[in-house]
């Protein structure tokens, strides 16, 4: 984990834990919020930077999913401020269109390195660091036992930076909550099965089973 200085080191620690009494994996709770903020903060405050603007044209934009944020995050009020954004990006990407080769590879040219994918994985690599250094403080282990737990692609990027007694730590938790989730989905599925027949057992703490059973695999589901 890159040395961090005491203060923003504090903030990234309270903003984990504050993720980890939430409803859905912390690390993606966390990674989602930056990721908002990263492309808001782009809109507002760096449309007319021009090093902002440069590394736009150089990665050729944004990926297919971040584009698709880009205009949910700036609302209606953002179409001029995107026109800002992309009038020297295209025109740079006419350059590089005018001076493609007529025969041969292009060695990669126009492929799109999405900058904001490139900040997601930072920050995403910052919490799992953090998140499997301090697993064995009673305040994260205690959070992450009474949340929501991981989703597996981040229960596999925490576990391989945990030590051997985090390793342990975590194996159970996330074993029992697995055991627990399992159960729900078969009351869920009983219950359900019940209403088909007219029979109408009230639904309880396995209502969400299968919302949870979803982001079990795939992390914070979009929509």
């Amino acid at each position: 984990m890159k040395r961090l200085f005491g203060g923003e080191k504090s903030l990234l620690i309270a903003q984990l834990l504050d993720a980890l009494a939430g409803d859905i994996c912390p690390i993606c709770a966390r990674v989602s919020e930056a990721e908002r903020r990263h492309l808001d903060l782009l809109l507002h405050e760096q449309v007319n930077d021009n090093r902002t603007r440069e590394a736009l044209a150089a990665s050729h934009g944004f990926c297919p999913d971040h584009t698709a944020l880009l205009l949910e995050v700036g609302g209606r009020g953002c179409h001029a401020k995107i026109a800002l954004l992309y009038a020297a990006q295209v025109a740079a990407l006419a350059e590089e269109v005018a001076a493609l080769p007529d025969s041969g590879s292009a060695n990669g040219a126009l492929q799109t390195a999405c900058p904001a994918c490139a900040n997601v994985a930072r920050t995403e690599q910052l919490y799992v660091e953090l998140l499997a250094r301090r697993l064995a403080e009673p305040r994260f282990s205690q959070a992450l036992a009474t949340g929501p737990g991981l989703c597996l692609p981040h229960l596999r990027e925490v576990y391989a930076h945990a030590a051997p007694g985090e390793r342990a730590l975590l194996r159970q938790m996330q074993a029992e909550r697995l055991r627990a989730l399992s159960e729900d989905l078969r009351e869920f599925a009983r219950k359900s099965a019940q209403v088909a027949q007219g029979v109408r057992e009230p639904f309880g703490p396995e209502r969400d089973s299968w919302i949870r059973a979803l982001r079990l695999y795939h992390g914070d589901l979009k929509g």
